[in-house]
């Protein structure tokens, strides 16, 4: 082996590893279970077939609501990558509905919010590499509310559901759209 094919062979070796070592420390940090499974005996699916767990029961208006909030993205990402056929439909989204554990002050005032990895968040998802079997939004149900924040949970459901399709289709991007650059919306 001549010196040059040699350091061919080195510099592949050294991105492999290096890939490796990089997506391991990514799957731990970014892509952990962000929030523990609860018992989520109410099941429901939207209008327009989106899938609903949840650990209270949940009326039809938050059920619509989950469709206008997931439909904005569907018609803003589509308009902006026609060529991302994953999770193209609403039929293709699942959302689950926790308990609360937080309060808004600030944004939506008394609207609730989860903690996700000590962040107070209006949502996440999981089942994007972190071993839940399929890319589901995870919402805090409203029922402490009594489900009065209804754009709130529509541009929730908008923005969880940014990463989810980023996830299904383009992974370098969803990359980008994480950590502090979880900005939304991400296709205004």
């Amino acid at each position: 082996m001549d010196t040059t094919s040699f350091l061919i062979f080195l510099a592949i070796v050294v991105a492999i590893v290096g890939a490796v070592v990089y997506f391991g420390f990514l799957r731990k940090r970014i892509f952990s279970l962000a929030v523990e499974i609860p018992s989520l005996p109410y099941q429901y699916t939207t209008p327009r077939g989106v899938r609903v767990r949840s650990t209270v029961p949940v009326p039809d208006l938050a059920l619509s609501t989950i469709d206008a909030g997931i439909m904005r993205q569907l018609v803003r990402a589509s308009a902006a990558h026609p060529d991302w056929s994953s999770y193209a439909v609403l039929s293709d989204y699942d959302v689950m509905f926790i308990d609360p554990t937080a309060t808004n002050q600030i944004n939506y005032p008394g609207s609730p919010a989860i903690v996700v990895h000590g962040v107070q968040a209006a949502g996440t998802c999981i089942g994007l590499g972190d071993g839940y079997t399929k890319p589901t939004i995870v919402l805090p149900h409203q029922a402490t509310s009594n489900w009065t924040f209804m754009e709130y949970l529509a541009e929730a459901s908008r923005n969880e559901s940014e990463h989810v399709r980023l996830w299904n289709n383009d992974l370098q991007l969803f990359g980008f759209y994480t950590g502090s650059n979880d900005i939304h919306p991400i296709f205004p």
